[in-house]
């Protein structure tokens, strides 16, 4: 059992209204704690539809099929994250693929479970529906990163994306160790090997960044979302 006080100082629920606490804390105490080591398969890309899962401690990521075939990195599931939330309402297969990056500690709610819950009281619907749409918006932003022209701003909004910053910057700042590649950031941003180096090269030099082997170490989130925001004035 999970106590929803153990997710209040995750920023990701800073700005969930008081009116969703009892919800939240209802559900995620009917769910199950679980680990998964690095590099473990959570869920697979047409698997049949199932629970929801809510990220504790570690990171995930969660990847979709591109138009080659091969899995394409779309986001990064932080502490706070839901996933699998989807595929409860449509019931339909899985549609991305979600794997452990690091040790993963995580909640993992059935959805009989979930559903069960939801009957017992209609407003609970409207409550979770409500949180996951601000959930989906969130996703929506990696569409339109790439609907940025200027690629500076472009891998910084995608920076600030995968550092789990959304909308706002963070109401207490903090670092982020993000277990992506340059290549992996490339593909993201849709930048060649070079562009991306020589962007991130410079992001170093401002102290934004600084770089190690598949990893990029953020110092200051909140100030990584200043920047990308003073860029875009």
């Amino acid at each position: 059992m999970y106590r929803m006080n153990n997710l209040k100082n995750f920023d990701k629920f800073s700005i969930v209204q008081d009116g969703s606490w009892d919800l939240l804390s209802a559900l995620i105490e009917l769910g199950k704690r679980k680990f998964a080591p690095p590099r473990t398969t959570i869920i697979n890309a047409g698997d049949p539809p199932g629970g929801l899962f809510l990220v504790t401690d570690g990171c995930a990521d969660v990847s979709f099929p591109s138009s080659s075939g091969e899995e394409a990195l779309c986001r990064l599931c932080w502490p706070g994250d839901w996933f699998g939330h989807v595929s409860i309402f449509t019931h339909v297969e899985r549609r991305a693929t979600v794997r452990s990056r690091t040790s993963l500690s995580y909640i993992y709610v059935p959805a009989p479970t979930v559903l069960k819950f939801l009957e017992e009281d209609s407003g609970h619907w409207r409550t979770l529906a409500s949180l996951v749409i601000r959930e989906l918006q969130s996703e929506m932003t990696a569409h339109s990163d790439l609907l940025i022209g200027d690629s500076r701003l472009r891998c910084l909004a995608t920076l600030v994306r995968l550092c789990g910053c959304n909308g706002q910057p963070p109401a207490v700042d903090y670092s982020r160790q993000l277990p992506v590649s340059q290549e992996e950031l490339g593909q993201l941003t849709n930048l060649c090997r070079n562009g991306i180096g020589t962007l991130l090269r410079k992001f170093r030099q401002n102290g934004i960044i600084s770089l190690q082997y598949r990893g990029i170490h953020v110092p200051s989130v909140r100030r990584l979302w200043f920047n990308y925001q003073e860029a875009t004035i």
